[in-house]
């Protein structure tokens, strides 16, 4: 079974061990015991890194066996194996995947990719259908590209090099508009109208490299981390030490400025790195050499960050040093030329720009070609997209210009706070210049209506007085007539028989009273007339009056309504600033908490560290104990054990003299004859003694040492307990300290700042308090001035304001006259490119006719040639069917003659 799987594993060739071990190795590795603690990796220069076991530690110097068993010695070893470059990724390993399932197969991507990877480095289609091209036309443009050269257009072969190239610098350009219209689809899908805060935040900076071999793409790297480096040096450690002189904190200020500006210049400025990059890109017998030369010319001996390189064994060649802030790197110009270059194949990205899928087609959608440059007519010419070099579509204008952009930012954010003041201040006078202008019209209002009053009853009395005069005088006329009639009818009744002399003198006398009424009556329809003159001349100057009052209450509401709208920008100003105000003082709090936090929190690792840590000595201590316990148990059993042993001999031994001297009392006869038997066993019995003394004195030896050991033992841990006990006491009166420092410092910084609260809110008080007073003295000389200045200036006002309403009127006629012509020359510029799209329309519609002929045409052909073809399959059908019955017919023949 084992033979069988790794029989088959040897088609992977030496891709097999890091696949799948061997059965033997497998079962080798289950059974083999494994300890964390001293099974690392270390590093070998052959294999990268090899299993090793540690044998001893001395301080921080390991020493460690490998499985081959050379032994290494180092201060350091690797308890993690960063993976090595492994043979498994190659086509041989590769190929081994291809027409197996995944469980057919050891786990890695091939067996689950289908082999696209494979196949997609050798076939073409698979990347063109991802790119909805057509292969044929994708490859034709790669290999034979379309060159502009003069006004015409030739095809050019490419080697194979070249064609690398080009394919790299479409990769890269793909995946950097792929790049940036996904942070635009982003940043649209998160945007809202809603009011929102905006602020500076920088999520993440390249990091710096240095390398044995450092080309351009580290230089432009390095050069970004070089202007953040300035950035954050410049702005962020000046804010903070602002905020340090703010809140009183006692500190040297440190100015980190322009520290870097002389490295950032050398790269950036003109008859700089980059500058002199594209200077020589621009002519077509540059390269690297005098590239190099024209570096070292320019800048070598002048500028003391850029240095001429020294000679290392075993490095890259390198050909001249920059001095960066953190550290000084060697630079390669090998290959920068073309690098810079980075053309792009416009026979492709005009693929790309008419490709079916929507996505691609829109990235390349505003790439000028070439050939677009060209077919301009119009306008000064632009450099082609073929010449925009890497350096200048990286560095100078877009740093430079965000640079720019953010110290204006950081400018206006700390100005915040003053232009806000300054806002409020100039709303509060400007509420304060429209309050006095709304009570000057009212002043000129109740006056303007004292006056009218005042004029229509002086009118109103005269008219009545002479109205009353006419009245009088017309009664005083009819009294006299009616006198004179009453002494006329008298006098005529006196004189009854009167003659004709009195007759016409009654007749003389009637016509001039005839007359008289005549007259009284025209007196009196002249006097009605002229009353209604006089009620509609009244009637007219109240309807004028009344307009003037109209137009004064409108204005008085529409100066009513600003002043509320002026109150309410006031009150959210004055939110805003509370708001900003306390928000800051949150976040310095918040900020100062935070710190305490963490303060506490490392002070509270620190003190779980040293829990543990006596932890692990209790542990160690008990072990110690329980250890010693065991050792003294062991002693006393063997020493008891050895005792009961001597013991039983003594017993045995005992009892062998009592027979033995029984016996000699017994046989007495046979004392001679035993002597020498009586002399041995005393000898015996004295060696016996004497081990049994022996003995005795090395168990008590042993209970000596046995006691100064535990003595020993006893006054070392607790020596060790008394010391561990006094560091824990001292760590716990340092963070003790620590905390109510801390907790000081808390206090202190809380009545800082409730004393600075204090401070501004009593300044803001009196502030206010002063204002107030001078405000309404202000109002009040104000107030007696408008008053001595409207009796004599209101004529001139009212004109002054006419003309005024009238420039106003041509002004705004003029701008509307102005906004009008701007319309009409937009619809004038909108109409020619409505007609230019619709000439390109036509255009379009055009080809689309001509391409829809030519495919009717096609598939007219098709069909042709699809009847001819069925054509000529039913006659070969036919010459088939006929060859196949003449051949039975000879056939049938040829049997029947041979049968005959």
């Amino acid at each position: 079974m084992s033979s069988g799987s790794d029989a088959e594993m040897a088609i992977f060739g030496e891709a097999a061990p890091y696949l799948r071990k061997s059965e033997k190795e497998r079962i080798e590795a289950q059974n083999k015991p494994f300890d964390a603690k001293t099974s690392v990796f270390v590093a070998e220069p052959k294999e990268s890194y090899v299993k090793s076991v540690i044998q001893s530690k001395d301080g921080g110097k390991v020493t460690v066996k490998t499985e081959s068993g050379a032994t290494y010695s180092g201060l350091f070893c690797v308890t993690v194996n960063p993976y090595k470059w492994l043979p498994v990724d190659h086509p041989a390993g590769g190929g081994a995947y291809r027409g197996k399932k995944r469980q057919e197969a050891p786990p890695h991507i091939f067996s689950i990719s289908d082999n696209a990877y494979q196949f997609m480095l050798t076939v073409a289609d698979k990347a063109a259908y991802l790119q909805n091209l057509n292969s044929a036309d994708l490859l034709k443009a790669l290999c034979y590209p379309r060159v502009k050269v003069g006004n015409e257009y030739v095809t050019k072969g490419q080697t194979v090099q070249q064609v690398y190239n080009a394919v790299g610098a479409l990769a890269k350009a793909v995946y950097e508009k792929m790049f940036l219209w996904m942070v635009t689809r982003i940043n649209q899908q998160l945007d809202t109208k809603q009011p929102r805060q905006y602020f500076i935040g920088v999520l993440d900076i390249a990091g710096f490299e240095i390398f044995d071999f450092n080309s351009l793409e580290q230089l432009c790297i390095n050069f970004t981390n070089e202007k953040l480096q300035q950035f954050f040096n410049h702005h962020m450690f000046v804010l903070e030490q602002e905020e340090y002189k703010k809140e009183g904190i006692e500190w040297t200020f440190i100015d980190f400025g322009m520290d870097l500006a002389a490295c950032i210049e050398l790269i950036e400025k003109p008859l700089g790195i980059f500058s002199i990059l594209e200077e020589e890109c621009m002519f077509p017998k540059a390269t690297d050499t005098s590239f190099k030369n024209k570096l070292c010319d320019q800048h070598l001996g002048k500028s003391n960050n850029f240095q001429k390189p020294k000679p290392a064994k075993g490095k890259a060649e390198a050909h001249f040093s920059l001095v960066h802030y953190a550290g000084t790197v060697d630079y390669n110009i090998t290959g920068w030329l073309d690098k810079n270059k980075d053309p792009l194949n416009d026979t492709v990205v005009g693929l790309y720009q008419k490709s079916g899928m929507k996505t691609l087609a829109s990235l390349f959608s505003t790439y000028a070609s070439a050939e677009a440059d060209g077919g301009a007519k119009k306008g000064a010419k632009k450099k082609g997209s073929s010449f925009q070099t890497v350096s200048a579509l990286f560095r100078v204008k877009n740093l430079t210009e965000e640079m720019a952009g953010l110290d204006e930012t950081i400018a206006k954010l700390t100005k915040e706070k003053k232009a806000l003041q300054e806002a409020h201040q100039q709303t509060l006078d400007d509420l304060q210049a429209e309050e006095d202008k709304v009570n000057t019209l009212s002043k000129a209002k109740s006056k303007l209506e004292q006056q009218v009053d005042d004029a229509r009853i002086e009118e109103l009395e005269e008219e009545i007085e002479a109205e009353r005069a006419s009245r009088a005088k017309a009664e005083k006329q009819r009294s006299d007539l009616s006198r004179e009639l009453e002494e006329i009818s008298e006098s005529r009744e006196e004189a009854g028989g009167a003659t004709s002399a009195q007759v016409e003198l009654n007749k003389k006398r009637e016509t001039e009273f005839q007359k008289l009424r005549r007259d009284l009556e025209e007196a009196t329809l002249q006097h009605e007339a002229t009353s209604a003159a006089l009620r509609k001349k009244h009637a007219d100057s109240m309807a004028e009056l009344g307009e003037q009052i109209d137009n004064l209450q409108r204005v008085k509401q529409k100066l009513e309504k600003e002043k509320s709208e002026l109150k309410m920008e006031i009150d959210d100003l004055s939110s805003n600033a509370e708001a900003i105000a306390k928000a800051k003082a949150k976040n310095a709090l918040a900020h100062a908490l935070q710190s305490s936090r963490h303060d506490c929190d490392l002070l509270r690792e620190q003190y779980e560290e040293e829990q543990e840590g006596k932890a692990e000595l209790q542990r160690a201590l008990s072990k110690a104990n329980s250890e010693v316990a065991q050792w003294r148990t062991k002693y006393e059993t063997d020493a008891i054990q050895r005792t009961e042993e001597l013991e039983e001999a003594k017993k045995k031994l005992a009892q062998r003299l009592q027979a033995a001297e029984e016996h000699v009392e017994a046989v007495n006869a046979k004392c001679a004859s035993l002597e020498k038997t009586k002399q041995r066993l005393q000898n015996e019995v004295e060696d016996l003694m004497l081990d049994v003394e022996r003995t005795n004195a090395a168990c008590a030896a042993l209970d000596k040492k046995q006691r100064n050991f535990d003595k020993a033992s006893l006054e070392h841990e607790e020596g060790k307990i008394l010391r561990i006990q006094l560091e824990l006491n001292q760590v716990k009166s340092e963070i003790d300290r620590k905390i109510a420092e801390k907790d000081e410092e808390i206090d202190q910084l809380k009545r800082n700042h409730i004393r600075v609260v204090e401070t501004m809110q009593s300044t803001l008080d009196a502030e206010i308090r002063s204002r107030n007073d001078a405000l309404r003295v202000k109002k009040k000389m104000e107030g007696d001035l408008n008053e001595m200045e409207i009796q004599l200036n209101h004529a001139n006002r009212l004109a002054a304001e006419s003309l005024r309403n009238y420039r106003n009127t041509q002004g705004i006629l003029k701008d509307t006259q102005l906004h009008l012509d701007d319309a009409l020359r937009g619809q004038e510029d909108l109409k020619e490119q409505l007609a230019i799209v619709e000439r390109r329309a036509n255009l379009l519609q055009a080809e689309i006719e001509e391409l829809r002929a030519t495919l009717e045409q096609t598939e007219r052909s098709r069909k042709i040639a699809e009847q001819e073809l069925l054509d000529a399959s039913e006659r070969v059908q036919l010459l088939h069917t006929q060859v196949s019955k003449r051949w039975h017919t000879a056939k049938w023949s040829l049997e029947v003659s041979m049968y005959i």
